[in-house]
């Protein structure tokens, strides 16, 4: 019989528990950034949500209000998911991972829940995961970035910046 069980990330437990960034190399400078920054981001509220099958990392999701999120985009009182990742498929753990998210920007009243998507990059989340779960596609950036957006409320729609090429002028000065 599995035993399923969801195990958050915090300060004090993170040590214990590892964050699976660099899992495998966990004396490396970038384990130990990744680390602490989440335990800098854990002060201002992000979530970090390990799903445990019988005591195997099966996946995990990373998540936290827009207000404090690292994605370039506007909006006000959503959960921004950061990453979310499954060792573990075809047993529906990437949707009770992101359920879990919903179920807390519910409790919190936030606005919805939205994550960004590029199906060339390996550092996004995959569209398809999410689209089954009834995101709808919001808006669209260069590079082949979508934003896909969960609505609890009908309040107004997050989206991206306008300003791309102002902002690449900016970082390439």
């Amino acid at each position: 019989m599995k035993k399923i069980e969801l195990i958050e990330l915090t300060s004090e437990n993170i040590d214990e528990s590892g964050c699976y960034c660099l899992r495998s190399k966990p004396k490396s400078t970038g384990y130990q950034g990744k680390k602490g920054w989440l335990k800098n981001q854990f002060r201002q509220g992000l979530k970090y949500i390990q799903m445990m099958e019988n005591e195997k990392l099966a996946g995990f999701i990373e998540y936290t209000a827009i207000e404090y999120s690292s994605r370039v985009v506007y909006g006000e009182n959503y959960y921004v998911i950061h990453c979310l990742w499954v060792n573990i498929t075809g047993k529906g753990y990437a949707s009770q991972l992101i359920d879990k998210v919903i179920q807390d920007a519910k409790l919190h009243n936030k606005n919805g829940v939205i994550v960004i998507t590029n199906s060339t990059t390996s550092w996004t989340p995959s569209k398809e995961v999410f689209m089954k779960n009834n995101f709808i596609e919001m808006d669209y950036a260069p590079s082949g970035f979508v934003l896909l957006v969960f609505k609890l409320k009908d309040t107004s729609t997050p989206y991206f910046p306008n300003d791309w090429a102002e902002r690449l002028t900016r970082f390439n000065n």
